[in-house]
């Protein structure tokens, strides 16, 4: 996308919430928006809000792990990864849950943790999860492989 064409968005996601305050789809385009033009600590905030109303939004809380790496602040989203667990108690193993562990164990370089909750996760029937736990195992055996 263009320059231009991100202020428009970004100016029709501000309307949207502005009307309605937990839109999903605005509150992560606005997230994805400031992700692109590196400002992490706005998009950490439309993130966490998604996150206070939908705990188990599974790729807002994958985004806002990725965003807290990225800022410097990856132990911020440990509150969110605990509610999400609370909120998530009564499907036992969620893939969902597993994945954004091991993502934040991976960040935290707990590897060994980070492969056993991926491997927990690839219960997951949902494709998107599964694409970017391939992507995401690619990476970590090219960090074991190419250290440093």
């Amino acid at each position: 996308m263009k320059s231009k064409e991100l202020d428009m968005c970004r100016n029709t996601c501000l309307q949207i919430l502005q009307i309605d305050s937990n839109n999903e789809a605005a509150s992560v385009l606005m997230a994805d928006l400031s992700f692109r033009k590196m400002e992490f600590e706005s998009a950490a905030y439309h993130f966490s809000q998604l996150l206070l109303s939908q705990p188990c939004n599974w790729t807002a809380l994958t985004r806002l792990i990725e965003v807290m790496k990225r800022f410097g602040t990856l132990s911020e989203s440990l509150p969110f990864l605990q509610r999400a667990e609370q909120a998530s108690a009564k499907y036992k193993n969620s893939p969902g849950l597993n994945y954004c562990n091991g993502l934040f164990e991976w960040y935290n370089g707990n590897l060994n943790s980070a492969l056993r909750y991926f491997n927990l996760s690839r219960r997951d029937h949902m494709m998107k999860f599964q694409m970017q736990m391939t992507c995401l195992k690619l990476e970590i055996v090219e960090s074991l492989v190419n250290p440093g």
